[in-house]
């Protein structure tokens, strides 16, 4: 074996509100795509996410830790929030991870 390169898996830890768990969870209930919709069934990333912060817990934020993987599939759910009557700011944000790992 002969080692070529070592590669790094970008890890980030961000802090979501109550707000834009509510706005993830409302998206991927009205997506179009399966992969997205199962998020916010049990087991899935957003349904964990709603966890975090409704009740019996009832926090207004928490951090987690998401890799590109998570971040591509969230900016997917978010894609089209604007025709639920959402601004564009959590894509941005998320976009923004993405775009900050490409190389240039």
């Amino acid at each position: 074996m002969t080692l070529n390169e070592t590669i790094m898996t970008p890890v980030w830890l961000v802090t979501l509100t109550r707000e834009d768990v509510i706005q993830l969870d409302k998206c991927s209930r009205n997506h179009y795509d399966w992969t997205c919709k199962r998020l916010c069934e049990p087991g899935g990333m957003i349904y964990g996410f709603m966890n975090c912060v409704c009740e019996p817990v009832d926090r207004d934020s928490f951090e987690t830790s998401l890799v590109f993987r998570d971040v591509d599939l969230l900016c997917k759910v978010v894609e089209n929030s604007h025709l639920l009557g959402y601004n564009r700011d959590l894509f941005s944000s998320l976009y923004a991870l993405l775009r900050s790992t490409t190389r240039g």
